[in-house]
């Protein structure tokens, strides 16, 4: 039995960022001769991006948004597990 929800809900918009990793040219590690004087970027970063990005694509103003849901669905298809 489905249950309807007690608003209405709408979807603004979503951004799919390009990934920089391991394996990446962009990506900063030990031997990458921007090691400690650039930084990688961060989690905040990508939410940030992604959260700008989706708001200008649908011209909505920031104050209009009651929440925010961020998914990664395909983050399991690039990750390892040791």
């Amino acid at each position: 039995m489905k249950k309807a929800l007690s608003r209405r809900t709408f979807v603004v918009g979503g951004r799919t960022l390009p990934f920089i990793g391991k394996g990446h040219p962009d990506f900063i590690w030990k031997k990458h001769p921007l090691f400690g004087k650039k930084e990688n970027p961060s989690l905040e970063d990508y939410i940030t991006q992604s959260v700008q990005a989706a708001l200008k694509d649908t011209n909505t103003p920031a104050s209009a948004i009651e929440k925010v849901h961020c998914t990664n669905v395909l983050a399991s298809l690039f990750l390892r597990f040791a």
